[in-house]
């Protein structure tokens, strides 16, 4: 799931799997239409390993989630009720 891999990315401190550092790019969104999707295309064209876009409306993930459900470089967090409540038990 996404907050799995918000919650593993946090937990490595910026370390893949292989222990080396990779650049992420953190963001939060809110209407941003079809340039969110010209700007993870352009930060992952940079070399970004990984882009974490946490939605203020979550009913605007799931256009984005579609677009790039196979690249595991893009994370897709909703502030939904479930991201909530997993902050509060942090």
């Amino acid at each position: 799931s996404s907050m799995k891999a918000a919650d593993d990315a946090m937990r490595t401190g910026g370390l893949s799997s292989s222990g080396h550092s990779i650049a992420a790019v953190v963001m939060t969104v809110r209407g941003a239409g079809e340039t969110l999707a010209s700007n993870i295309t352009h930060h992952l064209q940079l070399g970004f390993q990984r882009m974490y876009i946490y939605f203020d409306d979550p009913l605007e993930a799931s256009g984005i989630e579609e677009r790039y459900h196979q690249d595991e470089r893009v994370v897709c967090i909703r502030n939904d009720v479930a991201l909530q409540e997993a902050w509060k038990q942090q």
